[in-house]
């Protein structure tokens, strides 16, 4: 953002048009998109988090206590610095799809010590989570699959566009 309202400036736009532009910007669907809020809660959808890597960036992005939803067919990549990040900023996770069980035990093996479940697909995540927060007090719960949508979805935006249907019917 800074280095968009620097090259604003630079090209000699005037502060005010810059102001219109930030305040009309439009966030991309299934990209960090809040897509629930409401009292301390803040649902986010991140199906585009479809690796490691980027599933890192959207939990680094998150300040309080978190309950993370991942899950779908697992691509190559290194899953030792994502098991490190969940283990320091997780309350709990959720796993589903294809890939649950081996999330589970990578998750494991890095000293994940709270609640980690396994469900057969994003329905059961939903259904099972608005019962848990009613017990559990928790912040912001991030869906960030880390994995490919392909197992259950034709793509991320299907899965995406499913997980809000489901919160928008669940919430």
């Amino acid at each position: 953002l800074l280095l968009a309202v620097a090259a604003a400036r630079k090209i000699g736009l005037s502060p005010v048009k810059i102001e219109e532009a930030l305040l009309s910007y439009k966030q991309l669907p299934h990209r960090m998109e809040t897509i629930y809020k409401l009292n301390e809660l803040e649902i986010i959808n991140d199906s585009k988090a479809t690796n490691f890597d980027s599933s890192i960036a959207g939990i680094n992005a998150i300040k309080n206590d978190l309950i993370i939803i991942s899950g779908g067919r697992l691509k190559s990549g290194n899953s030792k610095d994502w098991v490190k990040i969940i283990k320091k900023k997780a309350k709990a996770i959720f796993l589903f799809g294809e890939s649950s069980r081996t999330l589970k035990k990578l998750i494991l093996d890095g000293g994940f010590k709270r609640d980690i479940l396994t469900f057969n697909d994003l329905s059961e995540v939903i259904n099972y989570t608005y019962s848990y927060l009613k017990k559990n007090h928790t912040q912001t719960i991030l869906f960030s699959p880390s994995c490919s949508s392909f197992d259950q979805f034709k793509d991320y935006e299907q899965r995406g566009d499913v997980f809000k249907k489901l919160i928008y019917e669940k919430f």
